[in-house]
């Protein structure tokens, strides 16, 4: 009896639509016609995403209303910032429920934004990131940031049927200043497993096909720009 007569939890479309919510964007974004359209398109974004939809509905729009100071879109298909579910256990204290289970959407910065904040500084001169093929690279000395020998295969069917070994990005700055990073594909496959909640390399090792660097690549992308001097890749 008491399970019937608990409220069913409001859809996201709706929420957004109360009165709460809709003061809520337009006093923070300042102008109705941007909230109106800050609305219209997180509500799509949700709309194609199942677990999404399970999210408290603040979550989402806290993480929606941090992609949009930063100028970027709530599409996945662009790719720049994407909300992830993370389901949050209940917290007990002295046998007692204080806070029950829930599922809240969380910001993540996609490959595409953290390209895209960098850009908009002004300071980049060249950027890139690339798959390494077996025997392209040789000799990485990690304290100079240097290859000995470097023979990127031309073929680019030949290249792409080769298994990938590691990873390497580059980026250098209007001023001159460069900064190369490589990693082994192993080094990449370990960091996924520790710091990915979506990952797991057991399960990926299972089911991978012959094409090994799936997925591996924005995430290097992301990790060089991480490593660029403060406060300069992070201007919206």
């Amino acid at each position: 009896m008491a399970k019937a007569m608990q409220p069913q939890k409001m859809r996201f479309s709706q929420a957004i639509q109360t009165p709460m919510y809709k003061n809520l964007v337009n006093n923070t974004l300042g102008d109705p016609a941007r909230g109106a359209r800050f609305i219209a398109n997180i509500t799509s974004a949700v709309a194609v995403n199942p677990e999404l939809q399970k999210c408290d509905a603040g979550t989402i729009l806290a993480g929606a209303l941090l992609g949009e100071s930063l100028n970027l879109q709530p599409s996945p298909q662009l790719g720049q910032f994407y909300l992830i579910p993370f389901e949050s256990k209940a917290k007990y204290k002295n046998g007692q429920m204080i806070k029950p289970a829930s599922v809240k959407a969380q910001f993540v910065l996609g490959y595409k934004g953290y390209i895209q904040l960098a850009l908009r500084t002004g300071q980049y001169k060249r950027l890139n990131v690339l798959e390494v093929k077996n025997g392209e690279l040789t000799g990485w000395d990690p304290f100079e940031e240097r290859f000995r020998e470097m023979h990127f295969i031309e073929d680019f069917e030949k290249r792409a049927s080769m298994p990938t070994v590691g990873y390497i990005a580059h980026f250098e700055y209007i001023n001159g200043f460069e900064k190369t990073l490589y990693w082994t594909a192993d080094q990449m496959m370990a960091h996924a497993d520790k710091y990915s909640p979506a990952f797991s390399a057991k399960a990926y090792q299972m089911v991978k096909s012959r094409r090994t660097n799936c997925g591996s690549t924005p995430a290097f992308g992301i990790r060089i720009l991480t490593r660029c001097p403060k406060r300069q890749c992070c201007v919206s």
